[in-house]
């Protein structure tokens, strides 16, 4: 009977959102540069402004259902296109400029949300989304450090932001630059934030040389930069439980009484299934027939959740506190196309 009352006071808002996410996925395929979730959340945003509040409170419950859940189960289902052992054996060669790249843009990220005081949500998802692959590791990070929907979105828009200029502008620096098929794939690979961005830009250079076959080798980089998801993700979820200890031991966090901790509510067991997910698919060796359709509902899901999250966020606010989260993501996006050339420069690539 509660969970018949639960889908009851849900039902409004979880539809609300499918029917956002629709026209944003459709959306998505035709203007893949830019992505089904950047379409989601500025359709919420516009529907946030126009949808009366008497008439978007019954909506609520579902919303943040699908904010918060829906983003988890994605997560979830997103593990299941990861075969770790196929992904580590043709990725292993471009590891030392991932460690790199990713280490290089959480370290700029740290520095400026001190310097500019930033706030520390902010930070930490434009450094992961920056660093490992755009939404899916936003996504992935969001539930695990709390951040409300207002500060996705603003991730999600800086992240956006930088990936179209990179899908643009990136094909014809790599050969102003002189660099090789094999160099173009690596730098499209780890400087790019989003997939979609890579296979737009990866694309592009092999349309610019014939025969050049980089989208395969920039897909493949990505994804091997996306198994960072699980590290950076764990040590974020280790951190939080590691924070709300000492905050019960004090007496503090919300009013929570001292000495009281729950790891149920802290840690984010989602976090362990998309692990068990990858883990299926590697060591069962999932075929491709059957992967597929799970990713792709995966990245439904986000789009879910991305329409919900812009309903829920208010499209002033953001510009106006845009300004340094945008200059955060430039530093960050320099600085890893600076690391992943230089990389390659001193591994004798380029």
């Amino acid at each position: 009977m509660e969970l018949l009352k639960d889908f009851k006071g849900m039902w409004r808002g979880v539809l609300f959102a499918l029917v956002i996410a629709v026209p944003a996925w459709l959306l998505g395929k035709q203007f893949e540069v830019i992505g089904g979730p950047v379409f989601a959340i500025l359709i919420g945003m516009v529907l946030a402004l126009v949808v009366p509040e008497a008439a978007g409170a019954p909506l609520q419950k579902g919303v943040k259902f699908t904010s918060k859940k829906i983003l988890q189960y994605a997560v979830i289902l997103l593990g299941f296109g990861l075969n770790l052992a196929q992904i580590a054996q043709v990725g292993a060669t471009s590891l030392p400029i991932i460690v790199s790249t990713i280490a290089t843009s959480l370290i700029v990220a740290f520095v400026l949300c001190r310097a500019l005081k930033i706030p520390s949500k902010i930070s930490t998802l434009i450094g992961v989304g920056s660093s490992i692959c755009g939404g899916s590791a936003i996504a992935a990070t969001a539930p695990v450090i709390d951040a409300d929907d207002e500060e996705i979105a603003q991730a999600i828009s800086v992240i956006f932001l930088f990936n179209v200029i990179a899908a643009l502008v990136f094909p014809t620096l790599g050969g102003m630059l002189g660099l090789t098929n094999e160099g173009f794939g690596l730098f499209a690979g780890t400087a790019v934030n989003d997939t979609s961005s890579v296979t737009a830009a990866a694309a592009a250079w092999d349309g610019m040389h014939p025969g050049a076959n980089t989208l395969d080798a920039a897909t493949i980089v990505k994804l091997t930069r996306t198994l960072a998801i699980i590290p950076i993700t764990l040590a974020l979820a280790f951190w939080q439980v590691r924070q709300a200890k000492r905050a019960a031991a004090a007496g503090e966090g919300g009013g929570q009484a001292a000495g009281t901790f729950d790891l149920k509510k802290i840690f984010p067991f989602f976090i362990v299934f998309f692990v068990l997910a990858s883990v299926i698919t590697t060591v069962f060796a999932l075929p491709t027939d059957v992967t597929a359709p799970i990713k792709e509902l995966s990245k439904f899901f986000i789009i879910m959740a991305m329409a919900a999250i812009g309903f829920n966020t208010n499209i002033v606010k953001l510009v106006r506190t845009g300004g340094k989260p945008i200059l955060m993501g430039l530093a960050c996006w320099i600085a890893i196309a600076c690391v992943s050339l230089g990389m390659q420069h001193a591994l004798g690539i380029w």
